[in-house]
Parts: C-alpha cells; structure tokens; sequence
C-alpha cells in the first residue's frame, strides 16, 4: 500500500478523516447555536442576554453604538459562518484533500476568518465597549478551538500536492479530480459542486423555518409572512434533498431554489418601514436566505448545465 493510500484511511495520517471533520462540526454545530441565540437578543426578539458572569455586559455590547453602525448583525453573520462550517466540513470523502482540493481551500479560509473575526470583536469589547459578553466570549473559543484543531492540515496538504504538479497543470489539478481524464474529471467536479449546492439550499430552508417560527406567534399580525417563510423554507429543504439525490438530473431543484430566492428577496425589498425587533429578525432572514438560494440555485443550473454539455460533446459516461 502507498504512503498516500495509507493516509486516506489512518486518522492520524490523513487531514481529511472523518474524525477530525465530524470535531470540527460539531464545534460549529455548538457556535451556531451560540451565535443563533446572541443574534435574537441583538435583534430584540430577546430582550436580554443570558449572562452569569457581566451581569449588563452582554446586553451593553450586543446593543453598543459600534454593533448598531454595522449593516447587519455581527452574531448573524457567525450564525452564517458556522452553518458554513457545518456544510463544508461534511462535503467530500476522506481524500478530499487530493480530489476536492477547492473544498478544503474553502473550509479552512471560512475556519480562518471566523476566528480572526472573533479576535477582533474581542479587542472590540475591550478597547472601545468596555464591556464584555460571555456568550460572545465561547463563541470566539469555539472559532479559536476549531483553527487550532484544525491547523490548517487539509489546505497545507492540498497545496503541497498543487505545488508538486506542473506549472501549466496546476488550475487543472485544482479543479478536476486526479486520476481521471480531464473531461471525466470535469463532469465529477461538477457534480461535487452540484451537491455542495444543494447542501446549502437544505440548510438554507432549514434556517428559514427555524428563524421565523421562533419569533413569530401565529396570532400576531405577521402570520402571512410566517406562513411564506414556511412553505418556501420546506421547499428549499425539499429541492436540496433532490439535489443530493441526483445532483446532475435535478434541474427543477436549481430552478426552483433561484425562484425562492427571488420572492425571498422581492418581499424583504417590498417592506414598507424601518424593521426592527421581530420584523429585523425575519427581514434580514429573508434576506440572508435569498441571497444564499440565488447562489446556491445557480450553481447548481450551471453545474448540471456543463456536466450535460460535456457528456453530449465527449461521450463521457453520465452519473
């Protein structure tokens, strides 16, 4: 057996082991919800922050004058990065950091990120708020825990094998799977991108659902746009699960994923007002859920679109 087949199955060896993947996202499982709860009390759906340690802290850096300049809530942006996390480090098999080399760039830049923007917003609380928050505190040690886990080993790996490629094959071996000609390649890297695509649209009506439910009573005046967020979040959650089922053949899974993006989007922009409390909520989670359906439904047209032009044009097998 080679080396490098030996590492494929040996935790200790690989960087792509289940093992090491399934820590990291779980730690991100546990930051969602962290971060998910720190964004509902920083869009006033809770009116106070659970903190055993600052007592007010929390609540003073969750509503200071530094979070209300940002565009958008900092903890809703963990909130994304985390689900990010959580999709990312469960795509792929255990050589992924040979196959999918673009995969595992990805992950470790989102890994980096998060962390990096931890450590700022805690030089944030302590140089400008003069507070701090406990919850925002774990969250940091979560992102901080899963980079140092992490090490960046698939992306240190990945690399070292681009570096050994030629100079001229080198966007070949980090697109396509190695091993394979580069039209078949093409058609599984499609494919692999179709899957990731369609993971994000799951994850993205999960969040719809669980989001807007949460904060809305069904007797309250917003029922009609509890009910929208209901049914477009369980078909997002449906045409995902196609999408994984048959990631080249399920074009009405793209196609449907780009239109809820699309009503997603023309709702939010159609509000009349200034959002805040509940409808903040629900506003930037339409929003944040639009945007993310766009993205993921497009790639998945254009992923299916070339992986059935390459199998007309080149007689490759279809999957």
């Amino acid at each position: 057996m080679s080396a490098s087949a030996a590492s494929s199955h040996d935790p200790g060896c690989n960087p792509s082991a289940w093992m090491h993947r399934l820590v990291l996202a779980g730690l991100a499982v546990v930051g969602a919800a962290v971060a998910g709860y720190l964004t509902l009390v920083e869009t006033d759906v809770l009116s106070h922050a659970w903190d055993p340690f600052t007592g007010d802290g929390s609540d003073r850096v969750l509503h200071s004058s530094f979070s209300s300049s940002l565009p958008f809530p900092d903890a809703g942006l963990g909130l994304l990065a985390y689900l990010a996390e959580v999709v990312l480090a469960l795509v792929g098999p255990e050589d992924r950091w040979r196959r999918m080399p673009w995969v595992v760039l990805v992950f470790d830049a989102v890994l980096l990120g998060a962390a990096t923007g931890g450590l700022v917003l805690l030089v944030v609380q302590a140089a400008v708020v003069h507070h701090y928050c406990t919850l925002c505190l774990v969250s940091t040690g979560i992102s901080v825990t899963a980079l140092g886990l992490s090490r960046l080993r698939e992306s240190r790996a990945a690399l070292r094998r681009l570096r050994q490629q030629p100079r001229a094959d080198r966007v070949d071996a980090l697109l396509h799977w190695p091993g394979t000609a580069p039209p078949v390649g093409a058609v599984r890297i499609a494919e692999a991108r179709a899957m990731t695509a369609a993971s994000l649209t799951a994850l993205d009506g999960a969040a719809l659902v669980v989001l807007p439910i949460s904060a809305y009573a069904f007797t309250e005046p917003g029922v009609d746009a509890v009910w929208r967020d209901l049914v477009l979040g369980t078909a997002l959650v449906l045409w995902g699960v196609a999408g994984l089922r048959a990631p080249l053949r399920a074009r009405r899974s793209g196609g449907g994923t780009l239109l809820a993006g699309g009503v997603l989007i023309g709702s939010a922009l159609l509000f009349d007002g200034q959002p805040d409390g509940v409808l903040a909520l629900r506003w930037w989670t339409e929003v944040s859920a639009g945007l993310v359906a766009l993205v993921a439904g497009g790639t998945q047209l254009l992923s299916t679109a070339w992986a059935r032009h390459l199998v007309r044009q080149r007689g490759i097998p279809g999957r």
